[in-house]
């Protein structure tokens, strides 16, 4: 019986961690990621640090398709080129 299921993080440490457990995340949608300290903005809503985007290349290289959408009606944006297109860190 497929299911879908719905898991909110808060770091994407937590799914390096789950990936690495044997844990299938088909694809994830980065969605709303606060400002925090060492932190810039790659989205209007999304902040990431060094170490955020470490793990979400981590798991774009173990096949997850990682993007970033807020509401349905927008468009999906490929995650793994946002911070490159927005002055982040590479």
């Amino acid at each position: 019986m497929g299911q879908t299921v719905l898991i909110l993080v808060k770091k994407p440490s937590i799914l390096k961690q789950l990936v690495d457990l044997g844990v299938k995340l088909p694809e994830i949608n980065v969605g709303n990621m606060s400002t925090k300290e060492g932190s810039h903005q790659v989205a209007k809503s999304v902040a990431v640090t060094k170490d955020d985007i470490n793990d979400f290349k981590y798991l774009a290289k173990k096949g997850l398709t990682i993007y970033h959408q807020m509401i349905p009606s927008e468009a999906r944006e490929d995650f793994i080129n946002l911070p490159k297109t927005n002055g982040g860190q590479n």
